[in-house]
């Protein structure tokens, strides 16, 4: 998977086992505009755009509103699904995901 800031969509690409070789298979729409960068946590993509509205087709109305992380299921074929699960924050340019030690675990 790779952001893909042209126009505002999630690459999808398969790999080859043997050789590396990537080939693309489709382009998921982002969750909202100029997405920077994706992180994979099992069957969860999450994805951090930098503006919520795209830009109007015609370039006249530029990118604006808070991005965020929106949350995609990644399908059995390797194809994206955009949940409803989309956290705002403004000007998102960044996503990972880690394991907190045990210590540091809130308790709920």
């Amino acid at each position: 998977f790779a952001s893909n800031r042209g126009h505002d969509t999630i690459a999808c690409f398969t790999i080859d086992s043997s050789s590396g070789r990537l080939t693309p298979t489709t382009f998921a729409p982002a969750g909202g505009a100029l997405p920077w960068a994706v992180a994979v946590e099992g069957e969860w993509l999450l994805e951090s755009c930098q503006f919520g509205a795209r830009a109007s087709s015609d370039g006249a109305t530029p990118p604006s509103g808070a991005g965020g992380i929106t949350v995609h299921s990644i399908e059995g074929d390797g194809s994206l699904t955009k949940t409803k699960n989309h956290h705002p924050i403004e000007t998102c340019m960044s996503v990972h995901v880690f394991e907190m030690p045990s210590a540091a675990k809130p308790s709920l």
